[in-house]
């Protein structure tokens, strides 16, 4: 029983610390004489499910993927632009229906602000999403 409850336990945090490893790209990378910023969010993810024995249904289950995202920023005086990418794929491997897409998007969004006032603001904003 203990050794039970003890791969339950190891199981529950391996579930928790290794689903997902992400890189962080610095975002002070720009040189200072410049108004743009940029950066990016890159992660790479994998679950495993295994069930044997199990009579509640289900199947076993290896799914992974990974997931971007990238942004560039520019202000200056009474002007804001700010533009972002996201991407996104993963793939599921089940015993029962095989392999399939499970993630698949790409966000882009783009916006312009120009301040006329302390109060007023004029903004266009553009989002294309697949």
């Amino acid at each position: 029983m203990k050794k039970i409850l003890l791969l339950a336990a190891l199981s529950f945090w391996a579930s928790f610390a290794f689903s997902g490893i992400s890189f962080q790209v610095p975002q002070d990378t720009v040189p200072k004489d410049t108004t743009w910023k940029k950066g990016a969010n890159i992660g790479i993810l994998f679950q495993q499910v295994g069930l044997s024995n199990w009579a509640g249904g289900g199947a076993s289950s290896v799914s992974y993927g990974g997931e971007a995202e990238f942004f560039l920023r520019k202000n200056k005086d009474n002007h804001t632009w700010n533009n972002a990418l996201s991407l996104g794929y993963g793939i599921i491997s089940n015993s029962e229906i095989g392999t399939r897409k499970n993630n698949d998007y790409l966000i882009f969004q783009s916006s312009y602000n120009r301040n006329l006032t302390k109060k007023t603001s004029l903004t266009a904003l553009v989002d294309f999403r697949t």
